[in-house]
């Protein structure tokens, strides 16, 4: 069995007994690259994008994630996957980090009410 969380969550009564702890290595930017490409391969594969336009797509993420303003931010897996999520509902990702930050909090939120079953602010 393997339980995952947050390593900052992962303290004191939280901690599992008789279970190994591993950390996630940061990613360098060959896994980046190789992480946008899988991540729009398999979007393609659902069909919410051609092959062509996940190429695409794949490219514009790999481009906006190793720029200088968010290279450090995509070196952590979590952080990657929610770069991930924003850019495929924005078509794009902010240079900056503040707007990144302002759009993945507003897209997760939307999910997650979405998955509640809540209809999302349009605000």
């Amino acid at each position: 069995m393997i339980v995952t969380c947050r390593i900052r969550s992962y303290v004191g009564c939280a901690v599992l007994p008789g279970f190994t702890v591993h950390t996630l290595a940061p990613f360098d930017e060959k896994k980046v690259r190789l992480f946008c490409d899988r991540w729009y391969e398999a979007q393609a594969g659902l069909g919410r994008f051609t092959e062509k336009d996940g190429k695409v797509r794949a490219e514009d993420l790999k481009e906006a994630a190793l720029s200088e303003s968010l290279l450090e931010l995509s070196s952590n897996p979590l952080l990657l996957t929610t770069m991930a999520i924003v850019h495929q509902k924005n078509v794009g990702l902010p240079r900056e980090r503040v707007r990144l930050y302002k759009l993945a909090v507003e897209t997760l939120l939307r999910n997650w009410q979405k998955w509640k079953g809540f209809s999302a602010s349009s605000k």
